[in-house]
């Protein structure tokens, strides 16, 4: 391909525009399109047909592009985000479409239009100044400049009237208080007029009487512009008249000081959708984990629908970036199965298979003796694995897929995944946002502040623990299985950091690391402990420690104590980098009891080769061996 390679025009068929191109016009749409389930289909049509394409050695600037797509739907499907980005976009009459081949010929995802529509701009602050203060104008644009003024004129007008009138009646109140305008209640005027003239307060009125002629310009009772009839002020009270002398004024009101605004509240959080985000999000990697991104993808579509923050718009993002890392893993295992040829040998943990018969959608093996048929989704996992080291490539785009199916499957290897992710995201694959999955930030979010030490009040956790089972009291009651017990942990997980009761939230990690216990599942329950030692002061190793012990006394399957085996031999050589020798001989001796148990010679050889040297290193005195 030519070094001017641009992928929005090849990939996308966006012609025009600035690059990157803005977000509406890389979604082919309206800018500020305000329909949400418009700008999902446009999306979700633009993935679909950068899907369709073959990167071929572009691989890297094809999986940023559809990065970059993710990106932007999540982000004009969260209101607040979308709102932000609007504001931030100019918006010139020639930008208000921005038409692509591909928008075109994507169906009734968004019509687009030929033509931009004619923006009319509104009257400058100069139109309406020379309305009051006529200028001289052209003689062309005067009929306009009628019509305008006068679909304006009168409210204008209309709105000065009102606007004096409330101002006059303003000063009039002012000078009434401060009694500088006569007026009927004012004895202050009254005292001082009868003062000046020797006259008790009734005199005024018979002087008017004995001259008819003689108008007061400004009776006691009258404002100075009001036209009302003239009446006799009202009798003041005898001291009054007894003591002329001017009474002290009333106090001038003076402006109280103006009160502190509230505190503007956190951002409401509503609820219900909360919870429906939580149970979406731990529903779809369920799904995952037992290969059905049908619904993985509905419970993505469902989290999205109820995500209220950033944070929760990047879980989506990491959620829709591994259903997509998986549809090509498992579309990579079927083109890979359909070329296994009959009586072709696969060597599966020193066990010899034989195939019988092969295509994209089933496998049928001979083993032990025995026939089976497997649906490529119901493959095992050793089986898979094997197929996926002879036939997958070893690129940072293959890592980076391959690395996804061993972080959610069961029977998956979760640090051999983080290995993968870390290699692809230093060739250049957005991978590395994944590696979230994995510490189990993906659920609880970093901590707030500094760590705190764990509450000890037994009966304030005691209420605490009650409060948490009544207001989880539905999923409690739900956690039967295995699958619900997971569940549960992982909504625990996702409230946990939110909850501003300290005692709740401790009890919430709490709760979900007995909960893992006891559905036997060691990785999960370590991923707690992770979590509950970002938010308090505790003893991480220990915790761990004590956990794989317990799960070992309950854990069933091969796969469990697999786990439990590398998360032991794990916490050994971090035990000895610590030197920590008590809680490295108890994890060697986890480690021993479960490889014994999941029958993998290779397990049981590390396991007693970390147990030899655990034992070495207690006799020497802690001192580790040099290599």
């Amino acid at each position: 391909m030519p070094e001017s390679f641009d992928p929005y025009f090849e990939w996308l068929g966006i012609e025009s525009g600035g690059r990157p191109p803005q977000h509406y016009c890389l979604l082919g749409l309206e800018c500020r399109e305000p329909n949400p389930e418009v700008i999902a289909r446009a999306a979700d049509a633009a993935m679909a047909r950068l899907r369709r394409v073959r990167p071929g050695t572009r691989l890297a600037e094809w999986g940023r592009l559809l990065d970059q797509l993710r990106a932007v739907k999540v982000c004009l499907l969260n209101p607040a985000s979308k709102a932000a980005y609007d504001a931030s976009l100019a918006d010139p009459p020639s930008a208000t479409t921005c038409p692509s081949a591909w928008a075109a010929s994507s169906g009734p995802h968004e019509p687009v239009l030929a033509t931009p529509p004619t923006i009319q701009p509104m009257p400058q602050p100069e139109s309406l100044l020379a309305e009051i203060v006529p200028t001289a104008r052209p003689a062309a644009s005067a009929a306009s400049t009628d019509a305008l003024a006068a679909s304006w004129r009168g409210p204008l007008i209309a709105g000065l009237l009102v606007l004096m009138v409330g101002l006059g009646g303003a000063l009039g109140y002012v000078l009434y208080q401060q009694g500088m305008l006569p007026g009927a209640g004012s004895t202050t005027e009254v005292a001082q007029h009868t003062a000046a003239a020797g006259q008790s307060p009734a005199a005024p009125t018979a002087s008017h009487s004995d001259n008819p002629k003689q108008t007061p310009q400004h009776p006691p009772d009258q404002h100075p512009i009001s036209p009302k009839p003239a009446t006799p002020p009202p009798t003041p009270p005898a001291e009054v008249a007894q003591n002329p002398a001017p009474q002290p004024e009333p106090p001038k009101s003076e402006p109280a000081e103006p009160k502190p605004e509230p505190e503007k509240p956190d951002p409401t959080v509503d609820e219900k959708k909360a919870a429906a985000f939580a149970h979406a999000v731990t529903d779809a990697r369920t799904a995952m984990s037992e290969r059905d991104l049908a619904s993985a993808r509905k419970h993505i579509k469902t989290a999205s629908a109820n995500a209220q923050n950033p944070e929760d718009g990047s879980q989506i993002d990491r959620l829709e970036t591994m259903v997509e890392n998986l549809t090509q893993f498992w579309n990579g295992i079927r083109a890979s199965v359909a070329k296994l040829q009959p009586a072709e040998e696969i060597v599966v943990k020193d066990d010899r298979i034989v195939v019988v018969e092969s295509g994209r959608d089933y496998l049928t093996v001979r083993a032990a003796g025995r026939v089976r048929r497997y649906q490529i989704e119901a493959m095992p996992t050793p089986l898979v694995r094997v197929i996926v080291d002879l036939s997958f490539g070893k690129d940072a785009g293959s890592k980076a897929i391959i690395g996804t199916f061993l972080a959610v499957d069961p029977d998956g290897d979760r640090a051999l995944a983080k290995k993968y992710w870390q290699q692809a995201a230093k060739a250049g694959i957005d991978s590395e946002k994944l590696l979230r999955e994995l510490d189990g930030a993906a659920s609880a979010g970093p901590a707030a502040g500094p760590k705190l030490d764990p509450p000890t009040d037994k009966a304030r956790l005691d209420a605490a623990g009650q409060a948490v089972r009544d207001r989880f009291k539905m999923q409690y009651d739900a956690a039967t299985s295995l699958v619900k017990k997971v569940e549960l942990v992982r909504e625990l997980l996702a409230r946990a950091p939110g909850t501003k009761n300290g005692d709740a939230r401790f009890v919430m990690f709490r709760e979900a690391k007995d909960l893992a216990v006891a559905a036997g599942q060691a990785t999960l329950a370590c991923e707690v402990v992770d979590q509950l030692a970002r938010h308090y002061t505790v003893d991480p190793l220990g915790l761990k420690a004590a956990v794989l012990e317990e799960v070992g006394k309950k854990a069933r399957g091969l796969s469990s104590q697999r786990d439990i085996t590398q998360g032991a031999l794990t916490l050994v050589d971090e035990a000895i980098n610590q030197q920590r020798l008590v809680e490295a001989g108890r994890l060697a001796v986890v480690a021993l009891e479960a490889a014994r148990k999941c029958n993998s010679a290779t397990l049981m050889r590390q396991a007693t080769a970390a147990d030899q040297q655990v034992q070495t290193m207690q006799k020497e005195g802690g001192k580790k061996k040099k290599e």
